[in-house]
């Protein structure tokens, strides 16, 4: 029973979320899922380049 209430707050608190989102944005919602989304694919690639530039290292040390 309390795993239920726990779930039901938290669908209202994501509604209110959404809610909010679409209200107060409006026709820029989509604006701003394109600019977080260019700037997790930044991140993403950063990260990316990083950890290719270790195993690169790491691969170079053992020839």
């Amino acid at each position: 029973m309390k795993d239920s209430i726990y779930l039901l707050l938290t669908a209202l608190v994501c509604a209110g979320i959404a809610w909010a989102f679409w209200y107060f944005l409006g026709e820029t919602a989509t604006q701003a899922f394109a600019g977080a989304t260019l700037l997790v694919t930044i991140g993403e690639n950063l990260r990316l380049r990083r950890k290719v530039k270790a195993l690169q290292a790491r691969l170079l040390e053992r020839d």
